[in-house]
Formats: C-alpha cells, structure tokens, sequence
C-alpha cells in the first residue's frame, strides 16, 4: 500500500492567495490595479519587458471573491486527492510548471493582446490532469457532486473546449486552461508513463462510451 501524504502545498497554496486576495482588497483601487498591471500576464507588454516573474506571481491574483472561491474549492478537491498520493513536491512542481508554462503559451499566442490575465486556472487545470491520468476512478467534489476522476476531468475539456470555439465569455483565457490542462498531462507522463497510459485509455474508452450512450438515449427520442 502506497504512503499517504499530508496535502500540505495544497493548503499552503490556497492560504497565500487567500492572504494575498485580502491585502489586494485592503489597498486603494488605484493602487490595486497597478498591482495587477505589474503581476498579471499581459502579452503585449511580456513581449516588450520579457516580465518572467509576471509567469509565476500571475497565479496567486484574482480579481473578485467568486474568482477566488471558484479556483481555490476546486483545487483544494483536486489537490487533496492528487497530492495524498503523489506527494507534495511532484505535486507542488507540476502544478506551478502548469500554471507557468500555460501563461507562457499564452503569450505565445496572444502576442497582441493588451488584457490582463491573473488567477490559478491553469495551474489548477494541471492539477486536474493529473487527476484524470494517474487516478481516474478517485473521487473528488469539485463540482460540488462527486465525480471520478475520468468524469471531471472529461467535463471540464469539453466544457473548455466549448467556451473557446463557441467564445462564450471572452474576459477568460480559456486557452489558458487548456494549456495547463496540458502541461499537467505530460508532467503526469513523465511522472510515471504506464499509469498515465492506462489513465489515457480508460479516459478514450469513457469518452467512446458516453459517445454511444448519447446518441443511443437521442435516436429513441421522437
């Protein structure tokens, strides 16, 4: 039986943007928001200033409460149950690697855009990775109902996916969690490389299969 581990990067993660949500919020707006200029990603200027630390400060920023919220109860769902049994510093270097490289793909591909972009997303979409290729079948509340790790981690691609094609909300970087989502997955490869392939396999099989139990339950509706 494999070692459980304490989620202490998990908890260590959400107290600081917590602490750092707060203190933002006690300042002057203008002060604020000059703070967010500074720290965030913003492709334009990042080409110009080459504002490397901007990759990993951006993570621990969030605009409003309910961005706060929504990214910390996620990840502190994903994160219990990914860093258990993975332990804190495999955990603690894909993460932060996920949320870094998913800013820096942004850039890449934005590279006129002058929006500011803050928050934990894509590292936390890493964290979900992992989640679907090392554990598939560990539940987790992130969607406030348990769900498998396939489960989620499926929903939320195909929600993703959806919300770039479809630009259903263009004041998020959806490609942000995407990029994430994919660092994750190779940091789970490399992680170890049989179990992520069985995580793929059973994800591909889970994807077929709810394929045919849609349009299966679709043809019998008149």
């Amino acid at each position: 039986m494999s070692r459980r581990h304490e989620p202490v990067f998990t908890y260590l993660f959400v107290t600081v943007c917590t602490i750092v949500f707060f203190v933002g919020y006690a300042l002057p707006e203008s002060l604020f928001m000059q703070l967010v200029e500074e720290y965030s990603v913003r492709p334009a200027s990042f080409m110009d200033r080459q504002n490397f630390v901007s990759l990993f400060s951006y993570m621990f920023l969030h605009i409003n409460l309910q961005h706060l919220v929504s990214n910390m109860f996620v990840f502190l769902s994903v994160g219990r149950a990914v860093e258990s049994e993975i332990g804190g510093t495999k955990f603690g270097l894909v993460f932060v690697g996920s949320g870094m490289a998913s800013g820096y793909a942004h850039v890449i591909t934005n590279q006129a855009s002058t929006m500011s972009v803050i928050g934990a997303s894509g590292a936390v979409f890493g964290a979900i990775a992992l989640l679907l290729l090392l554990m598939p079948f560990k539940f987790t509340p992130a969607l406030f109902i348990p769900l498998p790790g396939v489960l989620l981690g499926l929903g939320m691609l195909a929600i993703e996916v959806t919300s770039l094609l479809y630009a259903n909300d263009i004041n998020v970087a959806h490609d942000i969690h995407l990029y994430g989502f994919l660092a994750g997955g190779i940091g789970a490869f490399g992680m170890d490389y049989n179990r992520a392939m069985r995580g793929l396999l059973v994800s591909v099989l889970t994807l077929v299969a709810l394929y045919y139990v849609f349009f299966y339950f679709d043809g019998l509706v008149v």
